[in-house]
């Protein structure tokens, strides 16, 4: 009878097999076994040799590692598949670029004997300091988020957070029309965001340390995908300005401000586009509950201080 894993180390993959080794090495290098953790990898329909460089893997390691495969393309498909397999009450959210910090696991679990956080993020550190400094957290100091507040883009990434399951059997998954994949990126943004809503505490913890080996240098390419933030902000903002709409307006009112004082007035017009592109789209109101499977989920709850129906 196999024992139910304490945490589940998430990620999706594509294409990434010439990447994957330095990654999986660096898992290799933290504490699943004496965490009781699992590593969950989604290959979201890759066409290079990914598949075989995950098979070898997981017949050398010590610990579980499970690969499952998504052939239907977007981060936000894969990671709901993980979702939908696992029943750890703790999940460690990362990149396959991304170096979680040994002992980052047993620190993960300590972190979250406190009750009162249900959702968190950590610094995100250069792996390579030639990189541009884009998708990095330097905060050194722990912050709480209760429930209801709308934290400015950035705070929490998906390249290094941690959830209770609680929080997953609340709010379903990742919304598929946001991440890597599709037109808009985000999908991490609007799960806190709907966690937040829903009535869950986040935190940032500094000493859950991940490095980011993005290997994005300053150039044309680095500003375009400035740019598909900002839009991809603006499509999420309008997307919950339907279910909320004066938080939501004040949330976007703030972003302005804060890019006018900058002197970013291009950086407004990527927001409003994003906005409008998404609108135009999707005419039917959004949810704060997005389920992992067709089948009707089996926690309908949304705040967690609330009885069951």
């Amino acid at each position: 009878m196999s024992i139910k894993p304490a945490v589940t180390v998430l990620t999706a993959t594509r294409n990434r097999a010439t990447f994957l080794e330095r990654f999986l090495l660096a898992l290799s290098r933290n504490d699943f076994v004496s965490a009781n953790a699992e590593l969950l990898i989604v290959d979201n329909g890759s066409t290079d040799h990914t598949p075989d460089v995950l098979a070898s893997f997981a017949t050398r390691t010590p610990w579980p590692v499970r690969v499952l495969h998504q052939p239907q393309r977007g981060k936000s498909r894969a990671l709901n598949l993980g979702l939908q397999h696992t029943e750890a009450p703790l999940v460690v959210l990362t990149d396959d670029d991304c170096y979680l910090e040994p002992g980052y696991l047993l620190q993960a679990l300590r972190v979250f004997q406190d009750a009162d956080i249900d959702f968190c993020g950590g610094r995100i550190l250069l792996h390579d300091p030639t990189d541009a400094r884009y998708t990095v957290d330097y905060r050194d100091a722990f912050r709480r988020y209760p429930a209801g507040t709308l934290f400015a883009p950035g705070t929490f990434q998906g390249a290094n957070m941690v959830v209770r399951r609680a929080v997953v059997d609340a709010i379903g998954g990742f919304d598929p029309e946001l991440g890597a994949g599709v037109r808009f990126r985000g999908e991490d943004l609007d799960f806190c965001y709907r966690a937040s809503l829903a009535g869950f505490t986040g935190a940032y913890v500094p000493q859950l340390v991940v490095y980011h080996h993005h290997q994005r240098k300053p150039g044309p390419q680095l500003e375009r995908l400035r740019a598909l933030d900002r839009e991809s902000n603006g499509a999420i903002y309008a997307k919950l300005m339907r279910l909320h709409f004066s938080a939501f307006a004040g949330r976007w009112l703030a972003d302005t401000r804060r890019l006018l004082r900058r002197g970013q007035v291009g950086a407004i017009f990527d927001m409003v586009r994003g906005g409008m592109m998404y609108r135009a789209k999707h005419h039917r109101a959004p949810s704060l509950i997005i389920p992992l499977a067709s089948t009707k989920p089996k926690h309908q709850r949304v705040n967690p201080g609330e009885r069951s129906p």
